[in-house]
């Protein structure tokens, strides 16, 4: 009862009068495309938003583990200095370092102890060694990531400034048309607005992610290069058992130039 009542309701408009009737309901047509229309709109618009917020989550993430793989850098390359001087210091000044137990101790005891000592030195090293080494090749799979990620977003990007470029073109000469009625004017000049500010977002968009690409290849770059120096440091340690004092003022330098890890 409630639901014929209210139908009745609703229709009554279109059918007390005729003339009346059929105004409304072109009225109720006109609207109903226009909404239409503003959810096209609307759609567009938050798949850009998507997009902005996707690119934003990855430089974020990416700046996050660039940071993080820095301090790891500054750690590794503090640590093999101070490996790298502590026989050095043992060296320089043995009778100042050894107190009168450790010199009773039997030769062949302090030989398994010093023999022990620098087995797990050079096993701390080799596990240090390891760990830099899957950080460069990590970088290197960043920077192959990097340029997959560059080339398809600039296909994309061109996909979606030719395809708006050609829809304004045509949305322009039909609005150049005669004989439009107020509602295909209306709704041609929101898409043709609309379509203006995506274009226009979309260029600047790719203008930033390129910009973006070539910053974040350059620190990767940057990185490499300190890694590469650390790594060297440690070879040079694993294999001599001592560091250079030009490579060690070269590890300095790199250390210097990372953040320290807190």
């Amino acid at each position: 009862k409630i639901s014929r009542l209210t139908s009745g309701a609703l229709a009554r408009p279109f059918v007390a009068n005729g003339a009346l009737g059929a105004h409304a309901m072109a009225a109720l047509i006109w609207r109903s495309a226009l909404v239409a229309a503003l959810l096209v709109v609307g759609t567009n618009a938050l798949k850009a938003e998507r997009h902005t917020f996707q690119k934003a989550s990855v430089v974020s993430a990416y700046s996050a583990e660039e940071s993080s793989m820095m301090a790891q850098l500054a750690v590794m390359g503090r640590e093999i200095l101070d490996l790298a001087a502590e026989p050095a210091k043992k060296e320089a000044t043995p009778a100042q370092n050894a107190t009168a137990a450790e010199q009773a101790v039997p030769p062949a005891m302090s030989f398994a102890k010093s023999a022990a000592v620098s087995q797990n030195r050079t096993q701390a090293l080799m596990a240090q060694h390891e760990a830099m080494t899957n950080m460069l090749a990590h970088l290197k799979s960043s920077i192959k990531n990097m340029n997959k990620q560059e080339a398809e977003g600039k296909v994309n990007a061109k996909k979606q400034i030719e395809k708006l470029q050609q829809r304004l073109v045509s949305e322009q000469q039909k609005l150049k048309q005669s004989g439009l009625s107020d509602f295909d004017h209306e709704l041609l000049v929101n898409r043709t607005r609309t379509d203006e500010k995506e274009l226009e977002y979309w260029t600047r968009s790719r203008d930033l992610q390129h910009g973006m690409f070539h910053s974040s290849l350059k620190m990767t770059h940057g990185l490499m290069s300190k890694a590469n120096a650390v790594i060297e440091a440690y070879n040079t340690v694993l294999a001599t058992g001592k560091l250079s004092p030009e490579l060690a003022k070269q590890l300095e330098a790199v250390s210097t130039q990372l953040p320290k890890k807190h």
